[in-house]
């Protein structure tokens, strides 16, 4: 009988013939299926199911970047609106030094027209820093951070609405715009004619909501009194008016500790 050439696959079967017999074959089969060889996979169902994942995983993965995108982007819409940008360096959220596209008036400009004014209360009223801060802060209300020297939505219909730094109304806004012409015709938006109406309201007309503010004895009691006894707004907003003075009132601090 002449010599055979048998392929690999094939001389492991010969040799458990030879061994073996029909249990050398059976032996040999649950060998290699104990190690994983010789079992018949399915293919088709094996690629589907990791077909099945990895496309379930790109979908999360790009549902989630999407997601993150739409956060985001939504989050930036939120900053701009609140006058907050992120530093392309730091990327850290600082204000922007604009405070109103449309006035011009700055964020470091509307707080030392603050400090200013509480210097001012403080050298020439004898008010406590609390009591200025207090009034201060009611100003700040009244024109959005010195934004705003006119009155945006007049509570009364058919009247100009208020003016200037304590939204003077009526008779006063009257008085305070005779008093502009009388100073040479300063713009109502001016520290100086501000001031000089403030001044001249404490000294006469207003002398009582100036005691009423001088008998207070912290920032928040100093804001409520100026604003029922000196402004006496339709709408008092008293959280916000406290608020805004004692933000003042801290900024003020630290701003004189520096110096």
């Amino acid at each position: 009988m002449s010599e055979l050439e048998y392929k690999d696959n094939y001389l492991s079967l010969i040799q458990a013939l030879q061994v073996g017999g029909t249990a050398g074959i059976e032996a040999l089969r649950s060998s290699n299926e104990s190690r994983g060889l010789g079992r018949r996979l399915d293919g088709n169902r094996y690629v589907s199911d990791e077909e099945v994942e990895e496309s379930s995983l790109s979908k999360r993965l790009l549902s989630k970047m999407d997601n993150t995108q739409k956060e985001n982007k939504s989050m930036l819409e939120q900053l701009k609106d609140m006058d907050i940008e992120q530093d392309p360096v730091t990327g850290n959220l600082e204000e922007t030094a604009t405070f109103s596209k449309s006035s011009g008036v700055t964020i470091d400009k509307a707080y030392d027209t603050s400090f200013k004014l509480i210097d001012d209360l403080k050298s020439q009223f004898g008010m406590t820093t609390e009591q200025a801060a207090g009034f201060v802060g009611n100003l700040w209300h009244e024109t959005g951070g010195f934004k705003f020297m006119q009155e945006l939505k007049p509570t009364i219909k058919g009247s100009r609405g208020g003016l200037a730094f304590a939204q003077w109304t009526g008779d006063r806004r009257d008085d305070f715009e005779n008093l502009l012409k009388e100073l040479g015709d300063l713009p109502a938006e001016s520290y100086e004619g501000n001031w000089a109406m403030i001044s001249e309201e404490f000294d006469t007309t207003e002398k009582s909501a100036l005691n009423k503010i001088l008998n207070t004895d912290s920032v928040v009691e100093a804001a409520k009194a100026t604003s029922n006894h000196y402004l006496r707004p339709g709408k008092p907003q008293l959280n916000k008016r406290v608020s805004a003075a004692e933000d003042i009132y801290k900024r003020y601090n630290e701003d004189r500790s520096l110096k």
